[in-house]
């Protein structure tokens, strides 16, 4: 009897190593839960590759109703066209999709038009491309990526961590494969990675999602290698 009581007790030890184990595990090395990137109004998603989705919608006024771009295969059609030209000028391919062996400066991933309202999203190679490419329509005065030394040397604002406690330059600085963005508009960004830290006028939506607005703002974040 004293036996099976002991093999008893070794087994439930194990089992609460086990568990307080995965706790361990789970708080310090997986991922904050991912959260779809469903956009209805002028916004980017920062995905772990690299690239960056952008979405912009346009209300449709009489006006438009009568340019036969503004019917969903009109629309498609000028954008389609738009991208490849965009592409050819920078050295790429004429095309204007991505496939698995090609990420071009700018691509289609939907053209919509919708109860009056026409939607454009597209993926950048960079945010470069996408102040480039736009430049006719252009939403944002600043929009920049690079290294955390590279965009604080452009910022001297201060920072806070998600959380709201403050945060120094020079903690920053010591990031690891950090990267950052300097925003100047009213934008929402959404990043698949993980947000780190934020600056003085970034308003958090929720773990993933910042917006931003007039003022020049950093959001310090990292990609997650898959």
């Amino acid at each position: 009897m004293k036996t099976k009581k002991k093999i008893l007790l070794v087994i439930l030890i194990l089992l609460l190593l086990a568990v307080g184990g995965f706790a361990v595990w789970y708080f310090f090395f997986m991922e904050e839960e991912q959260i779809p990137y469903e956009p209805d109004s002028f916004s980017f998603y920062f995905e772990n590759s690299g690239q960056i989705e952008g979405f912009q919608v346009e209300e449709m006024n009489d006006d438009s109703h009568n340019d036969g771009r503004y019917t969903e295969e009109g629309l498609l059609a000028y954008v389609e066209g738009k991208v490849k030209a965009y592409n050819v000028a920078k050295g790429a391919a004429e095309a204007a999709y991505n496939d698995e062996s090609t990420v071009l400066p700018v691509a289609v991933k939907q053209v919509k038009v919708e109860n009056s309202r026409a939607s454009i999203w597209l993926i950048y190679a960079t945010a470069e491309d996408y102040m480039a490419f736009n430049e006719d329509y252009i939403r944002l005065t600043q929009f920049r990526t690079g290294t955390i030394s590279e965009i604080l040397d452009e910022y001297d604002g201060s920072f806070t961590e998600k959380d709201g406690d403050p945060e120094k330059r020079e903690d920053i600085l010591e990031e690891e494969d950090a990267l950052a963005v300097l925003v100047e508009g009213d934008a929402r960004l959404q990043f698949e990675g993980k947000i780190l830290y934020i600056s003085e006028g970034v308003t958090l939506i929720d773990n993933k999602t910042v917006q931003t607005g007039d003022a020049p703002v950093v959001i310090i974040y990292r990609n997650i290698k898959k």
